[in-house]
């Protein structure tokens, strides 16, 4: 049994440190949205870098996210119920 701990990140351009809650993939934008509890980080899959991060957008954990049928508008819901949109 191997055991890890570190003290900080390695490199907070690639990790982080609350495990992912759901990825989704919009085609139509080329990009990537990616939920912890704390944060979405949107990620191009064109060049494979991080265009934007929404951190501290909810008041409790996030529990999902989902993109609209036109995948124009990225909506965020936590664990109080509330819902956001991007």
């Amino acid at each position: 049994m191997a055991v890890y701990e570190y003290a900080r990140l390695l490199d907070n351009k690639f990790t982080d440190d609350y495990p992912i809650i759901k990825a989704l993939i919009s085609l139509k934008n080329m990009e990537i949205y990616i939920a912890t509890t704390q944060s979405v980080s949107v990620w191009s899959l064109e060049d494979g870098t991080q265009s934007r991060s929404l951190g501290n957008i909810m008041k409790a954990e996030i529990t999902s996210i989902a993109i609209d049928d036109d995948q124009r508008r990225l909506y965020v819901s936590d664990q109080s119920g509330q819902i956001k949109y991007d």
